[in-house]
C-alpha cells in the first residue's frame, strides 16, 4: 500500500489500483471498516505505520480494551433459583 499525506490528519492510501481515504482523527476510512469493527482497519493500519505509531489503543473503541470486560463481570452475579422452586 502507498501512504500519501493529504493535511495533518486525511491520507489517502493507495491499494491494488483503488484510493482509500483515512482520517485518523475521526476514525474513518471510507472501506468502511474502521468505522464498523471500531479498530483501524487495514488502510488506516498503514498509515498508523508510516507514522511510526505503534500504540493503536486511542484508535480503538473501548470495547476492545480490557477495563471494558473488567467492568463487564464487576457486578455481582446472583445465581437463579431451581426452576422447580
Amino acid at each position: 500500500m502507498k501512504v500519501v499525506q493529504s493535511t495533518e490528519i486525511i491520507y489517502s492510501v493507495y491499494e491494488c489500483g483503488r484510493r482509500y481515504i483515512i482520517c485518523l482523527e475521526r476514525k474513518i476510512c471510507n472501506c468502511g471498516r474502521f468505522q464498523l469493527d471500531e479498530i483501524p482497519c487495514a488502510h488506516a493500519f498503514a498509515v498508523l505505520k508510516k507514522k511510526n505509531i505503534i500504540d493503536i489503543h486511542p484508535y480503538c473503541s473501548d470495547y476492545y480494551k480490557s477495563t471494558a470486560l473488567a467492568n463487564t463481570y464487576e457486578v455481582p452475579m446472583v445465581p437463579m433459583p431451581d426452576k422447580e422452586d
